[in-house]
């Protein structure tokens, strides 16, 4: 009777097991683990102030304002700049899209950076933007 017993527990954790899987499979979610898991990191570092090049070609920074609060930056076609507030935070997956006139310049751009680490002084990103086509 215990052996039985035993036997019956295993089997349905095996059955709880395989249901997940299957869901898991089903629903995409383990598709999407695996593409991003699969897909090389590129990790960049910021200095305070400057601009790098995300895959999709848009000029990225961050500064911290005279009240020392987190400001991210975009430089745009115009050669201006596009900033907005938002605390960084390690960890964070900061996504941003704009798309507006400016002196009949069409301007928009794209984020999707993952903050790695940060200080005031440095910001370390993973680029999830997708390259420009």
């Amino acid at each position: 009777m215990k052996f039985s017993k035993q036997l019956g527990i295993f089997l349905i954790l095996i059955g709880v097991a395989t249901s997940l899987i299957i869901v898991g499979e089903l629903s995409g979610e383990f598709g999407k683990i695996r593409q991003l898991s699969s897909k090389p990191q590129r990790v960049l570092s910021i200095t305070r102030g400057e601009f790098i090049s995300l895959h999709n070609s848009v000029l990225f920074g961050f500064d911290v304002d005279g009240e020392g609060k987190d400001v991210f930056r975009v430089k745009l076609a115009t050669n201006q700049t596009f900033s907005w507030h938002e605390p960084i935070e390690n960890g964070k997956r900061i996504f941003g899209s704009e798309s507006f006139m400016l002196n009949a310049t069409p301007c928009s751009f794209e984020i999707d950076v993952t903050v790695e680490s940060y200080d005031k002084q440095t910001l370390k990103i993973v680029d999830n933007t997708k390259p420009a086509s």
